[in-house]
């Protein structure tokens, strides 16, 4: 327990006072520096915390010491993961000296990583630069009300950024530990098909959920369980409750132990506790029903997630208000005049534009990428397209069986023709590439 809060300890301090000013005094001048968080010391402390509670158990051998510091501090999955358990890298790096890398192990790994780079330049960026240049403007005109359409595109751009930004770096860390020797845990299993709360929490960052659910959630739903309730349904329901609202405050604290943060995470832990135990009830009575609500219940999944995304996506408060300003106060959506004839269009929509509100006048085009308001609709939709019809990259791969259906089938083999695709993906990505691009997750 010492070991895991000396190792927390560095990390709280961090994330609690973020660029913490220190005046250092010299002879004859005083020197003021800002101390950033270091690269990686989100997943580096849980590295440590799985290493100190495996190497106790039994049948998990010792890492030597030029093992354990690559274990610690391995380059490709260190900034964003995947978690590596310890018991897990003991075995394969004790081996990698021995491991025969075999031309197909490296090129599987080598067309990973550049499926990754590209679903972060071209599905991930256009994104990010449209909601960046929105922000900007409610920066600059506060009282500025973004059209029904404009919220839309954020509301849904904030979840499709998470993602495919996330999903990218999990994919570029495991390609690259393919071509090295190393097979890192999965880390998605398409979520946004998830059909429950628990379905979406089991398959989103899965490698971070199998910490907290060993670490926090069992733990905590172990020693709730001997409550003193008679009702054994019941005292179990309390325990597995109160074990998903410690599970998501964990969580929030540890991607920003902000008050603003743990709140949100607590809200999405209410509104998954209730989707579920409504779901579980229905289903027990009324199984017609449950097949009836089935939709309803995914719709406000996915719209609680969306809004989690938005919260955990906009960088103040002041900017957050002023977004939910616009989602509650402006009903109208916006399209293009061109769309459909004006007579034609219901109260609720007008025909100023896709984004009506784009700030051309304020110099800000260069922040909108390359793509036009039109465009960047179209491609939000081919970007929704291949979340729910096409397999997840880890079973493209065959380095995941996932049970969730898609409407498509692709499997990577060691051919030309991949080739080629992967080939034209990765220079139109290194074409498309922007330096300021950069994403940390935790």
């Amino acid at each position: 327990m010492i070991g895991a809060i000396c190792s927390l300890s560095p990390l709280l301090y961090f994330k609690l006072f973020p660029g913490t000013l220190f005046v250092l005094p010299y002879i004859d001048q005083t020197v003021i520096t800002e101390v950033l968080i270091p690269l990686g010391l989100s997943f580096y402390a849980l590295q440590q915390i799985t290493g100190l509670f495996d190497c106790t158990r039994k049948g998990v051998g010792q890492l030597k010491l030029n093992e354990y510091l690559l274990y610690s501090f391995c380059f490709f999955y260190l900034p964003s993961g995947p978690i590596l358990p310890y018991r897990s890298a003991v075995t394969q790096l004790a081996n990698m000296a021995s491991v025969h890398i075999s031309l197909e192990q490296f090129s599987k790994g080598l067309s990973l990583f550049i499926l990754g780079f590209s679903k972060k330049v071209l599905c991930a960026d256009p994104i990010s630069q449209w909601i960046d240049a929105f922000y900007n403007l409610l920066e600059q005109n506060p009282e500025t009300i973004l059209s029904g359409t404009e919220m839309s595109y954020i509301v849904w751009g904030s979840t499709l950024q998470f993602y495919f930004e996330f999903s990218a770096y999990s994919d570029m860390a495991i390609g690259i530990g393919l071509c090295f020797g190393m097979l890192l845990p999965i880390n998605f299993d398409s979520p946004l098909k998830a059909k429950s709360p628990m379905e979406y929490i089991n398959s989103w960052h899965m490698s971070f959920m199998a910490f907290v659910r060993e670490y926090v959630f069992q733990p905590v739903f172990m020693h709730l369980k001997h409550l003193p309730i008679k009702a054994m349904e019941f005292r179990y329901t309390v325990a597995w409750v109160c074990a998903v609202f410690a599970t998501f405050f964990v969580t929030g604290a540890w991607h920003a132990p902000t008050p603003t943060a743990i709140f949100y995470s607590v809200i999405f832990a209410l509104i998954a506790v209730t989707i579920e135990l409504t779901t579980r009830k229905i289903n027990i009575k009324h199984n017609w029903l449950n097949k009836l609500l089935l939709p309803l219940s995914r719709l406000l999944l996915l719209t609680g997630i969306s809004f989690t995304a938005v919260c955990f996506r906009t960088p103040d408060g002041e900017l957050l208000q002023a977004v939910m300003s616009s989602c509650v106060t402006n009903f109208h959506f916006s399209v293009s005049p061109r769309f459909w004839p004006t007579d034609l269009f219901p109260l609720f929509i007008t025909t100023d534009g896709f984004f009506p509100n784009y700030p051309n006048e304020l110099g800000l085009q260069g922040l909108a990428g390359f793509l036009s308001p039109g465009e960047s609709l179209l491609h939000i939709l081919i970007v929704t397209a291949i979340v729910f019809f096409m397999p997840n990259s880890m079973e493209i791969f065959q380095l995941h069986s996932s049970k969730k259906y898609s409407v498509l089938s692709s499997r990577w083999n060691l051919s030309k023709g991949h080739a080629v695709a992967l080939g034209f993906l990765f220079v139109c990505s290194l074409m498309l590439f922007s330096y300021d691009s950069g994403f940390i997750y935790g």
